[in-house]
């Protein structure tokens, strides 16, 4: 199978609000299109996989710093449709995601990887990733 990766564009944001489903299944498609629309024009890139004649997948990337660490990328997602896995899109989109970090200057290419993402440890170890430190994520809701 051939896998095709872009940068995505706003036409694209149906489809991919879509797949952000599978990470996500609380999100609404009309949320997931606002989010896609609202990210910024630097610093972050928005990857598809394209195979079959359709989307099949994407990858999210941001630079990021921190005072404690170089210069780093992180991973904010990456879906892959169910049925187009272990094809090889993933590890086509990491390396996309790749190359777009060490352009911009990072050192290092980072994930965080869910616990209930039970496919996703393995994925990441094949793409030469390595991990890093067990943490928990906290959340404190702004409102207004």
């Amino acid at each position: 199978m051939h896998v095709a990766i872009r940068r995505a564009g706003p036409a694209d944001r149906p489809a991919l609000a879509s797949l952000a489903a599978l990470l996500d299944t609380k999100t609404r498609k009309a949320t997931a299109e606002a989010r896609l629309a609202a990210l910024p024009e630097s610093g972050h890139a928005l990857f598809l996989a394209e195979a079959e004649g359709g989307i099949v997948g994407w990858l999210h990337v941001f630079l990021t710093w921190r005072l404690t660490s170089d210069r780093f990328a992180e991973i904010g997602g990456l879906a892959v449709a169910p049925e187009q896995r272990r094809r090889g899109v993933g590890h086509a989109l990491l390396a996309a995601a790749e190359d777009w970090a060490r352009a911009g200057g990072a050192l290092a290419l980072r994930v965080r990887v869910g616990s209930k993402r039970r496919e996703a440890p393995g994925l990441y170890a094949a793409a030469g990733f390595r991990p890093l430190k067990r943490q928990e994520v906290y959340v404190k809701d702004l409102p207004g």
